[in-house]
């Protein structure tokens, strides 16, 4: 079973960090301009086409030089260039306008056009846009739903994958205290300042997976986020990500790293599901491991904590 959590989290991490939340407290732009209903939906189309190109200066234009989540959003959205992207927008609605803010509903469905472990998805959602320097730009966004598109499962053959890249050595060096015989490299991608390699059991593939094992690697990451503000962002991504409560819980914390463990169960999109994971520092950049397990529980968790902390 293949679960979207695994392979979409990133995306609504991306909708809800990009955009941010709003901030009651922050100053209106006094700047005057001319609020033109053209103008204003210019800009939220502008962002997906900067996306669907992966322009991040031209994507960067668009968000509002204050925005509270403006440096997370410069580092992150260039995950999103491993993957070519088709998206149209739909259903673009000024819902409130002022002289200093717009909010604009929309319907956005994002497609990859290449195979690949991305989630095909319908995201409804509201941006606000606040005066910049006298232009319109996105301040904050709130998702209100994502869900997924029907798509086939393809069989893939399992194929042997090059760990090569700039941030390849960083990955080869940390420990792989499982056998590699039997788990297999499946994929290995990079993108400014960040790499994730999958190792899946023998004989199985990205459309279809038992169990699957991650290496996240984020330079520099404990600089940009530290341990606290990154667990607490991926504990909320999944709750709003799914439809159920899922249960969280956090361990073996030190200044240095933390362990978690979460349980799916009964979310009528999502297999179930079980990780266990852990977070840790190594000269200041951010490494995350995980180990998760689809449609049962983690029987063996002592060995799997054990195996985790062997890296």
């Amino acid at each position: 079973m293949k679960s979207r959590l695994w392979a979409g989290i990133f995306f609504v991490l991306t909708c809800l960090l990009v955009a941010g939340c709003t901030d009651e407290g922050a100053d209106k732009e006094e700047v005057e301009a001319e609020v033109s209903d053209e103008a204003i939906l210019a800009v939220v189309e502008m962002n997906v086409e900067k996306l669907m190109v992966k322009d991040l200066d031209g994507y960067m234009e668009t968000i509002h030089s204050e925005s509270p989540v403006y440096e997370t959003t410069e580092e992150t959205i260039t995950e999103l260039f491993n993957y070519t992207l088709d998206i149209e927008l739909q259903n673009l609605e000024i819902k409130e306008q002022t002289d200093k803010e717009v909010i604009v509903a929309y319907t956005q469905r994002t497609v990859e056009t290449e195979a690949g472990d991305f989630q095909n998805n319908e995201t409804t959602g509201e941006h606000t846009l606040r005066l910049d320097d006298g232009q319109w730009k996105i301040y904050n966004s709130e998702v209100i739903a994502v869900n997924p598109l029907p798509q086939e499962e393809q069989e893939m053959e399992q194929e042997t994958v090059e760990m090569a890249g700039e941030y390849a050595a960083k990955l080869e060096s940390v420990a792989k205290p499982f056998d590699e015989e039997e788990w297999i490299l499946s994929s290995y991608k990079e993108a400014e300042g960040a790499a994730t390699a999958v190792y899946l059991p023998e004989g199985e593939n990205l459309g279809n997976y038992s169990q699957i094992i991650t290496y996240d690697f984020y330079e520099d990451g404990n600089i940009h986020s530290d341990l606290a503000h990154f667990i607490d962002v991926f504990e909320q991504s999944l709750n709003d990500m799914a439809t159920v409560d899922v249960e969280f819980q956090r361990f073996n914390a030190t200044e240095t790293e933390v362990s978690y463990q979460f349980a799916l169960n009964g979310d009528p999109t999502e297999p179930d599901q079980e990780e266990i994971g852990r977070v840790f520092i190594l000269d200041d950049d951010m490494y995350v491991v995980r180990y998760t397990k689809m449609d049962s529980s983690i029987e063996n968790r002592d060995e799997v904590v054990d195996m985790l902390r062997e890296i």
